[in-house]
């Protein structure tokens, strides 16, 4: 099947999501990219310029690492982009982002394995056999006449290209991986009291709800122990109308509130439940709101007061409800107050 053209991207330093687009533009159009250089360096009518740059890139793509390269950052940015996306939704928590990373871990991990897969792929699409590594001459080290005469092993072509290039790249992503999802764990283990209340012991409950209680000495009083206990307690009791082997932290706090015992009962658990479920699991919402303040403010609107730009900002973070909102009042109250037109008698 024939594979769409899109067009192509330049690339983003900030965005995982304008990394991928770009990558799957370049593996979408490949075939009509290579064609339009060829017709940019053999035109004579262009400037020199254009053709020697044309030639140039005509020349990186032909070569077989380029093509290797792009199939396998095609695929390992997809699946990134798709967890990023997941990782910025409002309603995931920070208990879901560890095994989200440990998946991101493991098909890194499996993708180790896939060398001779994407090698393949590659050679159809670039049309050669040779790495770029394999044609250049080797270097010789000149040797004093107290050493061996014995030159060192030096890897060229394929094996030096996976060792050197590929396998230093899917290790650095998974150290880079592993360190985000150990602070995720670490994080989620300190408040391991509440989302592993209905299956641990009255032991462990008092544990760790006295290890979470010392974390927010100023938030948690010396009762939340007992208020763990109590909730226990209360969750395992077969007449309440929740399921408590899909109990999520969101969903517990949601509870408490809806059958008001918040207040009275577990004033401590609630506390710690918004703490856990208002850290955020990523910013990158609001830094994507952020970096458009250039089209809100700049050298033609520099009069902008702090309110009307911080309002400007809440509105772009929460475009999502504004949408859903009904403004058709607020909009005539708003042309009644600031009617200039006076009415024809």
């Amino acid at each position: 099947m024939k594979r769409n053209a899109n067009t192509i991207k330049s690339l983003s330093n900030t965005r995982w999501s304008a990394r991928a687009d770009a990558c799957r533009a370049l593996y979408n159009s490949w075939d009509e990219i290579i064609n339009a250089l060829i017709t940019i360096k053999d035109d004579t009518f262009e400037k020199c310029v254009t053709r020697n740059e044309s030639n140039g890139l005509y020349n990186q793509m032909q070569k077989l690492e380029t093509s290797f390269m792009m199939i396998f950052w095609n695929h390992i940015l997809e699946r990134f982009n798709a967890s990023n996306k997941q990782l910025q939704c409002v309603e995931i928590g920070n208990d879901k982002v560890s095994q989200i990373y440990t998946s991101l871990i493991n098909l890194v991990q499996k993708t180790r394995d896939n060398f001779d897969e994407y090698e393949t792929r590659a050679k159809k699409i670039s049309k050669t056999t040779e790495y770029n590594f394999g044609i250049s001459r080797q270097k010789k080290k000149k040797l004093h006449f107290d050493e061996k005469t014995e030159q060192p092993t030096e890897l060229i072509g394929r094996d030096k290209f996976r060792v050197e290039t590929f396998y230093v790249i899917i290790d650095k992503m998974t150290n880079e991986l592993k360190k985000r999802q150990q602070a995720f764990k670490a994080f989620c283990d300190i408040f391991e009291v509440l989302l592993k209340i209905t299956s641990l012991n009255s032991l462990e409950i008092v544990k760790f709800a006295e290890k979470l209680q010392k974390m927010y000495p100023n938030d948690l009083d010396n009762t939340f122990s007992s208020e763990c206990l109590h909730l226990q307690s209360y969750l395992l009791n077969s007449d309440i109308d929740i399921d408590v082997n899909n109990l999520t932290p969101i969903t517990l706090c949601q509870y408490l509130r809806e059958k008001s015992l918040h207040i009275a009962i577990f004033p401590n658990i609630d506390t710690a439940l918004r703490i856990f479920v208002s850290v955020a699991v990523s910013n990158c919402t609001t830094e994507r709101s952020f970096s458009c303040l250039k089209r809100v403010k700049n050298y033609l609107r520099s009069t902008q007061t702090d309110d009307k730009l911080n309002n400007l900002a809440l509105f772009s973070i929460e475009n999502e409800m504004l949408s859903e909102l009904n403004c058709e009042d607020l909009i005539d109250t708003f042309a009644r107050t600031k009617c200039r037109r006076k009415p024809i008698v």
